[in-house]
């Protein structure tokens, strides 16, 4: 397996847009979600590709969702 280096990003989402990105995960294919805590909203750690950063972040913010990176834009490996 190879694997790549990926940004550490927090999104607070709605379920709807949690819902439409689930729909469309397929075209996101540089993020890896690590975690999603339910309950008003869902909160979810995701590492993505930096080609792809810039793209996920603006999909959810087009969802008026609270997109927070990393301050440190920590590191980590993803599989590609």
């Amino acid at each position: 397996v190879l694997y790549c280096e990926a940004s550490l990003i927090r999104i607070v989402a709605s379920y709807t847009a949690w819902s439409h990105f689930q729909r469309t995960a397929e075209h996101f294919n540089g993020v890896k979600v690590i975690s999603a805590d339910y309950g008003s909203e869902v909160v979810l750690t995701v590492g993505v590709r930096s080609d792809e950063k810039d793209e996920l972040i603006a999909f959810f913010k087009k969802h008026n969702c609270l997109v927070k990176v990393q301050e440190n834009d920590i590191l980590m490996k993803i599989p590609l």
